[in-house]
Protein backbone atom coordinates (compact mmCIF):
# COMPACT_ATOMS: atom_id res chain seq x y z
CA UNK A 1 0.00 0.00 0.00
CA UNK A 2 1.14 3.20 -0.83
CA UNK A 3 0.92 6.45 1.03
CA UNK A 4 1.00 10.19 0.22
CA UNK A 5 3.64 12.43 2.04
CA UNK A 6 4.89 15.88 1.61
CA UNK A 7 9.07 16.57 1.13
CA UNK A 8 11.03 19.34 0.59
CA UNK A 9 13.89 19.16 -1.93
CA UNK A 10 16.57 21.14 -3.46
CA UNK A 11 15.14 22.82 -6.56
CA UNK A 12 17.96 21.72 -8.56
CA UNK A 13 17.80 18.07 -7.41
CA UNK A 14 14.25 18.42 -8.57
CA UNK A 15 15.14 19.03 -11.91
CA UNK A 16 17.32 16.25 -12.28
CA UNK A 17 14.71 14.38 -11.34
CA UNK A 18 12.20 15.31 -13.41
CA UNK A 19 14.52 15.40 -16.37
CA UNK A 20 15.33 11.72 -15.68
CA UNK A 21 11.42 11.16 -15.65
CA UNK A 22 10.82 12.46 -18.84
CA UNK A 23 13.50 10.17 -20.20
CA UNK A 24 12.11 6.97 -18.78
CA UNK A 25 9.01 6.40 -20.72
CA UNK A 26 6.00 5.70 -18.23
CA UNK A 27 8.11 7.04 -15.05
CA UNK A 28 6.92 10.24 -13.40
CA UNK A 29 8.65 12.19 -10.42
CA UNK A 30 7.15 10.33 -7.56
CA UNK A 31 8.29 7.23 -9.00
CA UNK A 32 11.49 7.75 -10.10
CA UNK A 33 11.85 9.23 -6.45
CA UNK A 34 10.60 5.93 -5.53
CA UNK A 35 12.46 3.52 -7.63
CA UNK A 36 16.12 5.42 -7.02
CA UNK A 37 15.76 5.59 -2.58
CA UNK A 38 14.52 1.60 -2.93
CA UNK A 39 17.79 0.53 -4.85
CA UNK A 40 19.56 3.06 -2.48
CA UNK A 41 18.17 0.83 0.68
CA UNK A 42 18.92 -2.51 -0.57
CA UNK A 43 22.12 -2.15 -2.32
CA UNK A 44 24.27 0.45 -0.36
CA UNK A 45 25.80 -0.21 3.44
CA UNK A 46 27.38 2.61 4.33
CA UNK A 47 28.03 2.49 8.08
CA UNK A 48 29.98 0.68 10.42
CA UNK A 49 30.34 0.08 14.22
CA UNK A 50 33.36 -0.53 15.32
CA UNK A 51 33.57 -2.17 18.51
CA UNK A 52 36.46 -1.23 21.14
CA UNK A 53 35.60 -0.71 24.38
CA UNK A 54 37.35 -3.39 26.26
CA UNK A 55 35.90 -3.70 30.21
CA UNK A 56 37.88 -6.86 31.40
CA UNK A 57 41.32 -4.87 30.54
CA UNK A 58 43.33 -4.30 33.35
CA UNK A 59 45.38 -1.33 34.26
CA UNK A 60 48.72 -1.27 32.45
CA UNK A 61 47.62 -3.61 29.86
CA UNK A 62 48.10 -2.39 26.38
CA UNK A 63 44.73 -1.62 24.61
CA UNK A 64 44.88 -4.35 21.68
CA UNK A 65 43.54 -1.82 19.02
CA UNK A 66 46.70 0.09 19.89
CA UNK A 67 48.66 -2.58 19.15
CA UNK A 68 51.59 -1.17 16.71
CA UNK A 69 52.14 -2.59 13.46
CA UNK A 70 54.32 -1.42 11.00
CA UNK A 71 54.49 1.94 13.37
CA UNK A 72 50.55 2.39 13.08
CA UNK A 73 48.06 1.15 15.90
CA UNK A 74 46.24 -2.11 14.42
CA UNK A 75 42.63 0.08 14.37
CA UNK A 76 44.46 2.33 11.63
CA UNK A 77 44.42 -0.99 9.02
CA UNK A 78 41.02 -1.55 10.32
CA UNK A 79 39.65 2.28 9.75
CA UNK A 80 41.76 2.10 6.36
CA UNK A 81 39.88 -1.57 5.13
CA UNK A 82 36.37 0.16 6.23
CA UNK A 83 36.98 3.26 3.88
CA UNK A 84 38.57 1.59 0.98
CA UNK A 85 34.96 -0.95 1.28
CA UNK A 86 32.84 2.57 0.81
CA UNK A 87 32.13 2.78 4.53
CA UNK A 88 31.46 6.77 5.03
CA UNK A 89 30.21 6.64 8.89
CA UNK A 90 32.26 4.51 11.47
CA UNK A 91 30.87 4.85 15.10
CA UNK A 92 33.82 3.85 17.11
CA UNK A 93 32.32 2.51 20.86
CA UNK A 94 34.62 2.74 23.53
CA UNK A 95 34.62 2.82 27.31
CA UNK A 96 36.72 4.57 29.80
CA UNK A 97 39.82 1.45 29.49
CA UNK A 98 40.25 2.52 25.98
CA UNK A 99 39.24 6.17 25.85
CA UNK A 100 42.37 6.61 24.87
CA UNK A 101 41.55 5.84 21.34
CA UNK A 102 40.16 8.58 21.24
CA UNK A 103 43.06 11.18 20.61
CA UNK A 104 45.49 8.09 19.08
CA UNK A 105 43.01 7.67 15.85
CA UNK A 106 44.27 10.89 13.67
CA UNK A 107 40.78 11.94 11.72
CA UNK A 108 43.04 13.62 8.89
CA UNK A 109 44.04 10.39 7.62
CA UNK A 110 40.77 8.74 7.10
CA UNK A 111 39.43 11.65 5.09
CA UNK A 112 36.41 9.78 3.29
CA UNK A 113 35.22 8.47 7.13
CA UNK A 114 32.56 10.52 9.44
CA UNK A 115 34.22 9.47 12.54
CA UNK A 116 31.90 9.18 15.80
CA UNK A 117 33.55 8.60 19.12
CA UNK A 118 30.81 6.93 21.62
CA UNK A 119 31.60 6.60 25.15
CA UNK A 120 30.08 4.08 27.30
CA UNK A 121 29.94 5.89 30.73
CA UNK A 122 28.75 2.31 32.07
CA UNK A 123 29.72 -1.21 31.16
CA UNK A 124 27.16 -2.27 28.10
CA UNK A 125 29.03 -5.58 26.82
CA UNK A 126 28.80 -6.08 22.83
CA UNK A 127 24.85 -5.89 22.70
CA UNK A 128 24.36 -2.56 24.33
CA UNK A 129 27.24 -1.26 22.38
CA UNK A 130 25.01 -1.27 19.32
CA UNK A 131 21.90 -0.53 21.29
CA UNK A 132 22.31 3.10 22.34
CA UNK A 133 22.87 3.62 18.67
CA UNK A 134 19.33 2.04 17.84
CA UNK A 135 18.15 5.70 16.56
CA UNK A 136 21.23 6.53 14.28
CA UNK A 137 21.46 2.85 12.82
CA UNK A 138 18.40 2.93 10.13
CA UNK A 139 19.91 1.22 7.43
CA UNK A 140 22.26 -2.19 7.25
CA UNK A 141 25.38 -2.06 8.86
CA UNK A 142 28.74 -3.49 9.61
CA UNK A 143 29.87 -4.40 13.20
CA UNK A 144 33.36 -5.01 13.14
CA UNK A 145 35.43 -5.72 16.39
CA UNK A 146 38.61 -3.72 16.76
CA UNK A 147 40.99 -6.47 17.49
CA UNK A 148 40.55 -8.43 14.33
CA UNK A 149 42.85 -7.83 11.20
CA UNK A 150 41.92 -9.90 8.08
CA UNK A 151 42.29 -9.98 4.30
CA UNK A 152 38.76 -10.76 4.06
CA UNK A 153 37.03 -8.66 1.08
CA UNK A 154 34.49 -6.44 2.67
CA UNK A 155 32.57 -5.66 -0.48
CA UNK A 156 31.58 -9.64 -1.25
CA UNK A 157 30.75 -9.72 1.97
CA UNK A 158 28.83 -7.01 2.03
CA UNK A 159 27.09 -8.74 -1.50
CA UNK A 160 26.08 -11.21 -0.26
CA UNK A 161 24.20 -10.16 2.83
CA UNK A 162 22.25 -7.71 0.47
CA UNK A 163 21.83 -10.74 -1.83
CA UNK A 164 20.39 -13.32 0.74
CA UNK A 165 18.95 -10.39 3.15
CA UNK A 166 18.48 -11.79 6.97
CA UNK A 167 18.72 -10.13 9.68
CA UNK A 168 22.26 -11.04 10.33
CA UNK A 169 25.61 -12.70 9.10
CA UNK A 170 28.11 -13.52 10.78
CA UNK A 171 31.94 -13.87 9.33
CA UNK A 172 33.00 -17.48 10.10
CA UNK A 173 36.18 -19.39 9.33
CA UNK A 174 37.80 -22.88 10.22
CA UNK A 175 40.13 -22.21 12.79
CA UNK A 176 43.26 -24.89 14.15
CA UNK A 177 42.48 -23.78 17.61
CA UNK A 178 38.54 -23.23 17.68
CA UNK A 179 38.54 -23.44 21.69
CA UNK A 180 40.05 -20.31 21.79
CA UNK A 181 36.94 -18.53 20.26
CA UNK A 182 33.18 -18.65 19.59
CA UNK A 183 32.37 -21.88 18.13
CA UNK A 184 29.24 -22.17 15.21
CA UNK A 185 27.60 -25.51 13.54
CA UNK A 186 26.26 -24.53 9.82
CA UNK A 187 23.77 -26.37 7.52
CA UNK A 188 24.61 -24.62 4.48
CA UNK A 189 24.90 -21.49 5.28
CA UNK A 190 22.11 -21.38 8.06
CA UNK A 191 23.59 -21.08 11.61
CA UNK A 192 22.37 -24.46 13.34
CA UNK A 193 24.09 -23.88 16.93
CA UNK A 194 25.82 -20.75 18.48
CA UNK A 195 28.71 -21.75 20.95
CA UNK A 196 30.37 -19.40 22.89
CA UNK A 197 33.77 -19.41 23.92
CA UNK A 198 34.89 -22.91 25.59
CA UNK A 199 37.52 -25.24 25.87
CA UNK A 200 35.34 -28.26 24.79
CA UNK A 201 35.44 -28.82 20.64
CA UNK A 202 32.03 -28.25 19.32
CA UNK A 203 32.88 -27.17 15.54
CA UNK A 204 35.95 -26.61 13.88
CA UNK A 205 34.64 -23.18 12.56
CA UNK A 206 34.49 -20.48 14.70
CA UNK A 207 32.99 -16.64 14.64
CA UNK A 208 35.48 -13.82 13.45
CA UNK A 209 33.87 -10.64 15.11
CA UNK A 210 32.58 -9.68 12.04
CA UNK A 211 29.34 -9.35 11.23
CA UNK A 212 26.63 -7.01 8.79
CA UNK A 213 23.11 -6.59 10.23
CA UNK A 214 19.80 -5.29 9.46
CA UNK A 215 18.43 -2.66 11.65
CA UNK A 216 15.23 -5.05 12.14
CA UNK A 217 17.40 -7.09 14.26
CA UNK A 218 16.68 -4.25 17.20
CA UNK A 219 13.19 -6.09 17.70
CA UNK A 220 15.09 -8.93 18.99
CA UNK A 221 17.20 -6.77 21.52
CA UNK A 222 15.85 -7.43 25.76
CA UNK A 223 14.71 -4.31 27.36
CA UNK A 224 18.10 -4.08 29.47
CA UNK A 225 21.07 -1.95 28.47
CA UNK A 226 23.71 -4.49 29.16
CA UNK A 227 24.15 -7.75 27.01
CA UNK A 228 26.12 -8.86 24.58
CA UNK A 229 25.60 -9.62 21.02
CA UNK A 230 25.75 -13.37 20.96
CA UNK A 231 22.37 -13.72 22.92
CA UNK A 232 20.51 -11.97 20.60
CA UNK A 233 22.24 -13.84 17.40
CA UNK A 234 21.02 -17.24 18.87
CA UNK A 235 17.20 -15.86 19.00
CA UNK A 236 17.52 -15.52 15.35
CA UNK A 237 18.58 -19.32 14.01
CA UNK A 238 15.23 -21.55 15.14
CA UNK A 239 13.71 -18.64 12.64
CA UNK A 240 16.52 -18.79 10.15
CA UNK A 241 16.79 -15.32 9.90
CA UNK A 242 20.89 -15.41 10.92
CA UNK A 243 22.99 -17.27 7.90
CA UNK A 244 27.15 -17.39 8.01
CA UNK A 245 29.53 -16.34 5.37
CA UNK A 246 32.18 -18.76 5.57
CA UNK A 247 35.92 -17.15 4.24
CA UNK A 248 39.45 -18.90 4.16
CA UNK A 249 40.93 -15.31 4.50
CA UNK A 250 43.40 -14.93 6.86
CA UNK A 251 42.50 -13.09 9.86
CA UNK A 252 43.90 -12.79 13.71
CA UNK A 253 42.36 -12.11 16.76
CA UNK A 254 44.85 -9.31 18.31
CA UNK A 255 43.29 -10.73 21.81
CA UNK A 256 44.67 -14.73 21.38
CA UNK A 257 47.49 -14.44 18.96
CA UNK A 258 50.06 -15.17 20.49
CA UNK A 259 52.84 -14.56 17.96
CA UNK A 260 51.63 -11.60 15.89
CA UNK A 261 54.22 -10.69 13.98
CA UNK A 262 54.88 -14.43 12.35
CA UNK A 263 50.60 -14.01 11.78
CA UNK A 264 51.24 -10.71 9.97
CA UNK A 265 53.42 -12.83 7.24
CA UNK A 266 49.75 -14.15 5.82
CA UNK A 267 47.94 -10.47 5.84
CA UNK A 268 48.01 -8.14 3.21
CA UNK A 269 47.07 -5.09 5.55
CA UNK A 270 44.99 -1.87 3.30
CA UNK A 271 47.15 1.33 3.16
Amino acid sequence: MKKRITITLDSNLLNKIDNLALNLQGENRSSVIEKFLSEYLKSNIKTAVVLAGDPKLKKNQPIKALTSINNKPAIYYILKKLSNAGIQEVYICIDKNTAELKDKVKAKEFPDLKLKFVLEHKSLNTGGAIKQLKNKLIFPFLVYYADILTNLDLNKLLSFHINYKPLATVVVSPSTKPNLFGQITLEGINLEHFYGKQSQQKSVIVNTGIYVLDPEIFKYFPVEDKFELDAVLKKLIPSKKIIGYITNSSWIDLGTSEKIKDNLKNLVLED
